[in-house]
């Protein structure tokens, strides 16, 4: 299975701000919003594009791991202490990586600079190997 960047249409996505657009390349077996729909671990992987002074809106998921990868531009990523709302805000730039663990406050701002190239992160999103019992 192969999904290209270049067939997957940007989107808004709720809870995320109009200032990033995201291309959703692939998702849970259970997706009907991803181009593919045929990960077990993997929740998602997915571009996010950065409009100057965007962000994703600080964030974060209880049950799943996140990296982070600044494809183009920089600014600063949010890597917190979770739900207390500390953002914890570190600098970052191009071909930065950045692994974040369940539960930890996340987002991304931009640097990018009106009329300049949009910033661009990848990122993929996976569930937590809890054992069954443990699940939500």
């Amino acid at each position: 299975m192969i999904a290209n960047a270049a067939d997957v249409p940007l989107q808004v996505l709720a809870g995320h701000g109009p200032t990033t657009k995201f291309k959703l390349l692939m998702g849970t077996t259970e997706s009907t919003r991803d181009k593919l729909a045929s990960a077990s671990q993997m929740v998602s992987l997915f571009l996010m594009d950065f409009a100057p002074g965007g962000t994703n809106i600080p964030h974060h998921h209880e049950m799943e791991e996140e990296i982070y990868y600044v494809l183009r531009g920089s600014g600063d990523m949010v890597a917190g202490g979770g739900a207390d709302g500390n953002e914890g805000r570190h600098a970052t730039r191009q071909g930065d990586a950045w692994f974040l663990r369940l539960n930890t406050t996340v987002g991304f701002y931009s640097g990018a600079r009106p009329g300049g190239e949009h910033d661009l992160v990848l990122a993929v999103r996976s569930s937590f190997p809890f054992p069954p019992a443990r699940r939500r």
